[in-house]
């Protein structure tokens, strides 16, 4: 289900990738390791936290959503479904929900820790110089 989000992101990141910095690599017969650091993953890093921030968020939701209509014992889903069954239990429902959403949260703020706010910048300046 993620997978499409994640792939679909990293292919716009290789359209967009500037061959004269591969040109530049090859010249100074950059191996891939030195290429990849220094090329490919900061003009690609922008594109994988996006698409991976969607997928994480979709995937968590969906697993959520999944669990609500399995009705999988003690999981997050369960609780949910439980708080809203038999007796609307508002203040559950509210407290399960609010959970789901800080773990939502917490991951996006994960893949921000990961690929840091540099790549985001890098990704934004490469746009201004284009455009």
């Amino acid at each position: 289900m993620v997978t499409p989000i994640v792939w679909s992101s990293l292919s716009e990141g290789i359209r967009s990738l500037d061959p004269a910095l591969y040109e530049v690599a090859k010249v100074y017969r950059f191996g891939f390791f030195k290429t990849f650091r220094l090329y490919l993953f900061p003009s690609l890093s922008p594109f994988l936290s996006s698409g991976l921030s969607t997928a994480l968020g979709l995937g968590w939701k969906s697993v959520v959503a999944t669990e609500i209509l399995v009705r999988t014992p003690d999981s997050l889903g369960y609780m949910i479904w439980d708080a809203k069954a038999w007796n609307v239990d508002t203040s559950r429902l509210f407290a399960w929900t609010l959970v789901v959403i800080l773990v939502s949260i917490l991951l996006d703020a994960l893949i921000l820790l990961l690929f840091g706010r540099s790549g985001v910048r890098a990704g934004l300046e490469r746009r201004k110089i284009r455009g």
